[in-house]
């Protein structure tokens, strides 16, 4: 192996474990044994450091909420200029039924997490998502770039945006489809 590769996977390995060792180091608990005298101040500080790490990781839960879940498509379909994401978020709010003010367009991560658990009748085919990423299409024909950032449908621009298929595909921007909302 390569000098810079296994600098590389060290740096990986250290990045993703010491994370975990190091909380693991900052919870000590008070371990009894059969026998021994149970204080309440070391109960007390059992209780404590678990509240600590609860509170930690609902904080965690508030900034990196979990994946949305598919709750409709718009039932107004809609070129690729949707006012940018927010714009596409409002739709989602006000024009989805079974879905709430909180919706928002579905992500990739989203329509994956969905597909791998779909119920019988969920139907959110050729609707456009939010891929979040700029690909070449063909080799040079066009781009795939949520339209601009879903500001954008002008025809015969190369503009394209993605659109679930069953899996990912692409759009061009002037072409009228649902939205995927999630929530």
């Amino acid at each position: 192996m390569k000098r810079h590769t296994v600098y590389n996977v060290l740096g990986i390995l250290g990045a993703v474990c010491l994370p975990v060792v190091a909380t693991a180091a900052l919870l000590e608990l008070t371990s009894f044994k059969e026998g021994d005298v149970i204080s309440s101040s070391n109960v007390n500080a059992n209780f404590s450091a678990l509240n600590e790490k609860i509170d930690a990781l609902e904080t965690l839960l508030q900034e990196r909420p979990p994946l949305g879940r598919f709750c409709g498509v718009t039932s107004t379909p809609v070129s690729g200029d949707m006012g940018g994401y927010k714009g596409a978020n409002q739709l989602c709010s006000t024009d989805a039924d079974d879905c709430s003010a909180e919706s928002h367009i579905c992500t990739a991560a989203e329509l994956v997490a969905e597909e791998q658990g779909k119920p019988e009748g969920t139907n959110y085919s050729g609707a456009w998502y939010a891929s979040g990423v700029w690909s070449l299409i063909d080799g040079n024909v066009g781009a795939a770039h949520d339209c601009l950032g879903f500001t954008s449908s002008a025809p015969n621009s190369g503009h394209n945006g993605a659109s679930w298929v069953g899996s990912p595909s692409y759009l061009p921007c002037a072409i009228k489809v649902p939205v995927a909302c999630c929530h």
